[in-house]
């Protein structure tokens, strides 16, 4: 699952054909010399281990800022989140959901497999608490070292499109594809308020650092600001066909893109746009700023992530690794390295280039 620096080295020079070859060797040489039946299943067994553990050489990254850390998800993965501290990564699809250690790429519990749609999740800033979709309608509170469940959460009238925790951990925020915003009280499984005025179905929900905003966009292309507080509707804002927010370190700043490419920066105090940032071909699938508010991350359906400078909207890098929609975006709590997910089954962690 995990590769170090050197064993990845040695691994991008073997080729697909020669990782095939490696253990039809292995089987040949038990073959020949010993036709013992349990032997050859023996064998047989040992090319169904090697195959299965062995990492996808398609899925690695050319770009040597980015390294393969997790095996690969039987299928796409819909939603990944990390921890405030980085210690826990969460990531769901194919009707699964795995929680994983990103400082040595270990699962820490069994997958969690069929225990409703995979198609959204959230982790509390303290890692305490895993946000997940249910049948029916309903989000499930789990405990991430064993997936028990701690609450069900039930008042949504269709399905739950958006998941995003107050930086406190205290308040849940939920979107649906009917358009009202719940925010709950995950401890307890009440609903604290429901924010009503989207007439589209949720796209996506985001926090500032302090709690106190609240952002939701939906595919109509509004997007509106909340005092979470009072739950007050303090400003609505225009935009095409958004898919994803992110808010500034400092909370002033609000980044919105969606289908059209064009990542978006809005002053939160005017509700006026302050630049857009031109890079991506087409759409921006995810979003995040890292820790220190200075760079802003974007992830195209081309599997591309491009860095960009906050304060000037200049391109810093282009990270290339994936293959289709890049589903999420995380930076670590140190701020030097970015998580991401794939729809092609694949989580990353980049180095994010300094500086020159």
């Amino acid at each position: 699952m995990f590769r170090r620096d050197s064993e990845r080295h040695r691994a991008d020079r073997l080729s697909r054909s020669d990782r095939g070859l490696a253990p039809l060797g292995m089987v040949r040489a038990l073959g020949v010399g010993l036709l013992s039946p349990n032997l050859l299943l023996v064998a047989a067994g040992v090319v169904v281990l090697a195959f299965c553990c062995l990492p996808d050489p398609g899925s690695r990254s050319t770009d040597s800022s980015q390294r393969v850390l997790f095996r690969r998800h039987e299928g796409e993965i819909r939603a990944m989140d990390v921890s405030s501290d980085g210690r826990l990564l969460v990531a769901v699809g194919s009707d699964t959901a795995m929680l994983w250690d990103p400082t040595t790429g270990r699962s820490l519990v069994q997958p969690l497999v069929d225990y409703g749609p995979a198609n959204r999740v959230a982790i509390s800033p303290d890692g305490a608490m895993l946000a997940l979709l249910g049948w029916d309608d309903t989000i499930q509170i789990r405990d991430p070292t064993t997936w028990q469940p701690r609450a069900t959460l039930l008042g949504n009238d269709s399905w739950v499109t958006a998941l995003a925790f107050a930086p406190d951990g205290r308040i849940l925020a939920s979107g649906s594809s009917e358009g009202p915003v719940i925010l709950w009280e995950p401890a307890s499984g009440t609903i604290h308020t429901t924010l009503h005025g989207h007439e589209g179905k949720i796209s996506a929900l985001a926090f500032a650092r302090d709690g106190h905003l609240l952002a939701s966009s939906d595919f109509r292309g509004e997007i509106r600001l909340w005092d979470t507080a009072s739950s007050r509707l303090i400003t609505s804002l225009k935009e095409a066909h958004v898919y994803c927010l992110a808010f500034s370190a400092d909370g002033n700043s609000l980044a919105s893109a969606g289908f059209e490419g064009v990542v978006q920066l809005w002053d939160v105090t005017t509700g006026r746009s302050r630049i857009a940032w031109r890079g991506h071909a087409s759409t921006v699938c995810s979003m995040t700023y890292s820790p220190d508010g200075r760079i802003l991350a974007s992830g195209g359906d081309d599997g591309m992530i491009r860095l960009w400078e906050a304060g000037t909207g200049q391109l810093r890098a282009e990270l290339p690794g994936h293959e289709g929609w890049v589903t999420s975006l995380r930076f670590l709590a140190d701020g030097h390295t970015l998580a991401s997910s794939g729809q092609d089954g694949t989580l990353r962690l980049s180095d994010v280039p300094t500086e020159e």
